[in-house]
Formats: C-alpha cells, sequence, structure tokens
C-alpha cells in the first residue's frame, strides 16, 4: 500500500487491496476532533462499528465522547454537534483508547 500527498489536504492511497471483503471480518471507525490540524488538535470522540460478511454488526459497536486538552471551538461544535458540554465529563484519550483496543480484540 502507498500514500501519495496531494497537498495539507488530500491524499492518494494505491495498492490497497482486500480479498473477497465482503466475506471478511473488520471494524470501521471514526474519530472526531477540536478541529483538523493533527499536530494542534485534540480527539473528541471515538466511533467504531464491526461489519462481518458486509453486514453491520448492530450490537457489536463502540462510542465515547473523549475529554480534549483544549476547547472545542464554536463552528467546530456546529459541524460535529459535540459541545463542550458533552465531553467536560468524559474519559481522557488513554482510557478510550485502552476500551477501544478491548472492543477490537474480537476481530
Amino acid at each position: 500500500m502507498g500514500i501519495r500527498f496531494l497537498s495539507d489536504v488530500e491524499y492518494a492511497v494505491s495498492g490497497l487491496a482486500v480479498n473477497e471483503i465482503l466475506k471478511q471480518r473488520y471494524c470501521v471507525f471514526d474519530l472526531e476532533s477540536t478541529c483538523i490540524h493533527h499536530e494542534t488538535e485534540h480527539i473528541t470522540q471515538v466511533g467504531a462499528v464491526i461489519i462481518e460478511n458486509g453486514i453491520v454488526q448492530e450490537s457489536q459497536t463502540f462510542n465515547s465522547y473523549v475529554q480534549p486538552l483544549k476547547p472545542i471551538p464554536e463552528a467546530v461544535e456546529r459541524f460535529t454537534g459535540i459541545s463542550n458540554t458533552n465531553v467536560e465529563s468524559a474519559p481522557r484519550l488513554n482510557e478510550v483508547y485502552s476500551r477501544f483496543i478491548e472492543f477490537i480484540k474480537v476481530l
């Protein structure tokens, strides 16, 4: 697999192939953050689901807010729907990460 950066915000992936993907079991996950610059921003939510034989396993999902080390800007709150109130008592990333690793061990 190769990743070629086209700009600061775009990249192209090549050489990625998964044989018989509809017969595989895998995890799809998504991260939300305080903004888009990975060097200075912080994760605010981790969500994931297990897919098996092309079917979302609705009983095998993961979702957690993460308490960031900086406030979520108002524009990002509007865009993601995640507010500072949502994350103020959420666990820190190290705890959420540990739980996420346990979640994907079913693979």
